[in-house]
């Protein structure tokens, strides 16, 4: 449940508060050691989620799924840039 609820927080923290570019440099900077290759496969996790819980804002599974799956897409595109 606890990854879950990283999931859940960080699409809102995207949508509310700070884009999920500046959040992952942010977060870079913190954890020296991250980068995009493992955090896109991190991301990947979401598909083993097939239920959320009582949400206290509106949420479902495909669009939390769809949020991540493009976040591990453009990690892993631009891995291919660089």
């Amino acid at each position: 449940m606890e990854i879950l609820t990283d999931f859940v927080d960080v699409f809102f923290m995207d949508r509310d508060l700070v884009p999920l570019p500046l959040l992952i440099g942010t977060a870079k900077k913190k954890h020296v050691g991250l980068d995009d290759y493992w955090l896109a496969v991190a991301f990947s996790k979401v598909e083993s989620i097939s239920i959320l819980p009582r949400m206290v804002r509106p949420l479902n599974v495909e669009e939390l799924r769809g949020f991540f799956a493009a976040a591990a897409r453009n990690l892993l595109e631009k891995i291919g840039r660089d």
